[in-house]
């Protein structure tokens, strides 16, 4: 078992080193979250053997205090993935007042008899990640023999090839780039890690080393240097409860400068300074944004500072890079235009940024650039962008690689720019989508990061908080009249808006279009749904009938998403998709008028239309703020249950006499669920604690007409480094 890869039990096969838990008859119920998979790799590792509640708990929470429902949940994640009823005890037996047992038989599939073992079924990933004996996803397992990590190798290479499936750089009329070799070489990718916890990559200027950050035990971040030729990895910076926010080396690879802050820590990142070699790290520059660069000598570097302020809100700057003295402000943007990704161009004199917004939904994000010395700016390319991730300069300064999604395709491709026609065009064509970019001095290799979107919609049950529902890829939801659930997932390829009876049945797709529709709203009578879609070029809210047919467009002027609809359906209340403040528009006229000019995360109504609440701040504490609709004077403030938290999301019973609000603690980790009643002398009531997961952007909080269940969207986003060394 020590030696063991892979486990198969029943109709299952679960792979721990690869975090995924397959079905060879077909596919899984749902997903795993990250505990539940623990869990299970640890029931099966010690099949047979009566694990004490005590010791799972230890093993799966080993730094934290839990209560026991907490492995309760996870238990009853586990079965019903494996489709058990806890009646049956066919894979885990209760062993009462003890603990449990994994009792169904399992066989060890090792690295020696990997090869005859029978074709591994399609997999669906698990969002968990199980216990580790290295400090690295992408440390040599030991035990795994050179047979088996050659045949993962080809195997993974050959998938890649499949499903990546690059864009050729054939396109006629253009010559091919004899100093970017990347560009003229045929394809090659080789997966550098598969536990999603790699954000940050950067590839050495000799293109022999690979520095990236990765997630190890207890949430905790560390950074490591991999040797490319020999695979072997060195940790060149311990674990800390720090996060990091971008990575950038000095032209001859021997400083790494590294972005990062103590965690639930509010505010900017610091910039650091360490030998490659190690060392105590020394910090060169306060309050950046984590997008950073080097001139091609070492002597400076260029940082984003975002200030948020009206006519501040991000800046480009550029400063001494040994001690970070001598800063220069070289661009500033006003509200809400950001500044991302940087990087010095090859002669050193310009410095390439990506500028824009994503607020509308539209594309609206440029690539430009400033002289370091006029501080003039001009555009690079006369072609817009959703949002651009990354950029890097090829050798010659007459293009540049950037990672870019446009709409009506939300995908991160990578796309090649020419500095000299300004023309853009992608370099891969298929469903993945890529964050970071660092390519080495000859533009030999690459080296980015692949993320996806990992969401799942839970319904509970308000009497107990049991699980009765999930759905995959689900990112927000409303309830119609009769419990239909009313929500939006990505499982077609792009958001779209769904519906599902209350156990699940009669799952039927309302939208189909290559834009984004998100944030349903249904109508009391049931005649139409709301929802927010910028398939017209920007974000706006949209009318359909319940069945999904005659869509049309209800807001003109500035648009964003759809909130609540008055009980007599003349007035749609929607939040600006740009300032968040909080607007209405009129369901036949279409009149659009502001209502509340002040910016809020969420907004929510009571059933009658009389009240709303949203959060803000009385002074410089968090309070929840119910208001009059009529005056949009202030009634009553509420404490948030614990102080330091974060309202991500919230909602009004369907008896009006209190709501309900999602409370996240730690960088939207230590989430919680809270019950206030309207009498502010009453303490709010916790309802449940949720998954430790990150919750979707807003939270997917709705509760049925009948006030027995509600709904939370939870996951997260995985990230993997993958090495490029041919684009053709």
């Amino acid at each position: 078992m020590k030696n063991g890869y892979l486990y198969e039990f029943g109709v299952f096969r679960l792979d721990i080193a690869e975090h995924v838990l397959t079905r060879i008859d077909g596919p899984i119920n749902g997903e795993l979250p990250e505990k539940a998979f623990q869990a299970l790799c640890y029931l099966v590792q010690k099949n047979g053997h009566l694990l004490t509640k005590k010791e799972l708990i230890d093993h799966v929470w080993p730094d934290a205090f839990v209560e026991e429902n907490n492995l309760d949940k996870c238990i009853h994640a586990i079965r019903r993935v494996l489709g058990e009823k806890s009646s049956e005890q066919k894979y885990i037996q209760t062993v009462r007042k003890h603990g449990y047992r994994f009792v169904a038989p399992v066989r060890c599939i090792t690295p020696e008899n990997f090869v005859t073992a029978g074709k591994a079924p399609s997999s669906i990933g698990s969002n968990g990640s199980a216990p580790r004996t290295e400090g690295s996803d992408l440390t040599d397992r030991k035990g795994i023999k050179k047979d088996r990590f050659r045949l993962i190798a080809l195997v993974t290479s050959a998938v890649l090839l499949c499903a990546i499936g690059l864009g050729s750089w054939l396109a006629s009329g253009i010559q091919t780039q004899l100093d970017a070799p990347i560009l003229s070489t045929g394809f090659t990718a080789e997966r550098l890690s598969s536990n999603g916890k790699v954000f940050y990559t950067v590839i050495s200027p000799d293109g022999k080393n690979v520095v990236y950050t990765n997630i190890v035990a207890n949430e905790k971040q560390s950074v490591w240097l991999r040797n490319i030729d020999t695979g072997s990895n060195v940790e060149i910076i311990p674990p800390s409860d720090s996060m990091y926010f971008g990575l950038a080396l000095s032209p001859d690879g021997n400083f790494l400068y590294f972005a990062r802050r103590p965690r639930n820590v509010e505010g900017e990142a610091s910039i650091y300074r360490q030998s490659i070699v190690g060392g105590i790290p020394e910090t060169i520059i306060a309050n950046s944004q984590g997008w950073m660069s080097l001139s091609p000598d070492g002597n400076k570097i260029s940082f984003i500072r975002c200030r948020y302020k009206p006519n501040d809100f991000c800046s480009l700057w550029m400063a001494d890079a040994s001690n970070g003295s001598n800063e220069i402000e070289l661009v500033s943007k006003s509200a809400p235009i950001r500044i991302g990704d940087n990087r010095f161009s090859p002669d050193g004199k310009l410095i390439a940024f990506a500028t824009g917004h994503s607020e509308t939904g539209a594309n609206e994000y440029h690539l430009s650039a400033v002289d370091v010395l006029s501080k003039e700016i001009h555009d690079l390319t006369s072609e817009v962008f959703f949002h651009i991730r990354s950029l890097t300069w090829l050798p010659d300064q007459k293009g540049l690689l950037v990672t870019a999604a446009r709409i009506p395709n939300k995908n991160f491709l990578i796309w090649k720019i020419s500095t000299v026609t300004g023309k853009a065009e992608p370099l891969t064509n298929d469903s993945e989508s890529y964050s970071n970019l660092s390519i080495d001095k000859t533009a030999s290799v690459l080296v980015s990061t692949q993320f996806k979107e990992n969401f799942r919609l839970q319904v509970f049950e308000f009497k107990d908080s049991s699980e009765t529902l999930v759905l995959p890829n689900t990112s927000s939801a409303t309830f119609a009249t009769g419990g239909r659930i009313i929500f939006t997932s990505r499982v077609s390829g792009n958001d779209e808006i769904w519906s599902v009876g209350p156990n699940g049945e009669g799952q039927k797709q309302l939208t189909n279009d290559p834009g984004d529709d998100r944030r349903p709203v249904a109508a009391p009578d049931n005649s139409a749904i709301y929802f927010a879609s910028n398939r017209s070029g920007a974000m706006h809210v949209w009318r359909m009938n319940i069945d999904g047919s005659n869509p049309s467009q209800l807001t003109r002027q500035t648009g964003g998403f759809p909130r609540f609809l008055m009980p007599g359906g003349e007035w749609l209340y929607y939040q600006n998709s740009v300032d968040k403040t909080l607007w209405r528009v009129a369901t036949t006229s279409g009149e659009e008028q502001v209502v509340l000019n002040r910016p809020a995360s969420s907004f929510a109504f009571s059933p009658d239309g009389k009240l709303f609440s949203f959060a803000g701040r009385t002074g410089n504490a968090k309070r929840v703020i119910v208001s009059s609709l009529t005056d949009a004077q202030t009634d009553v403030t509420y404490k948030y249950a614990a102080d330091g938290g974060t309202l991500v999301d919230i909602a009004w019973l369907p008896d009006g006499k209190g709501f309900v609000y999602i409370l996240s603690r730690g960088e939207f980790r230590k989430n919680s669920i809270w019950l206030q009643a309207l009498n502010a002398a009453q303490p709010p009531r916790r309802l449940a604690d949720l998954d430790d997961d990150e919750l979707s952007g807003g939270g997917g909080l709705a509760i049925s007409p009948d006030g027995k269940t509600y709904t939370v969207s939870s996951g997260g986003w995985r990230h993997d480094a993958v090495l490029f060394k041919g684009l053709k």
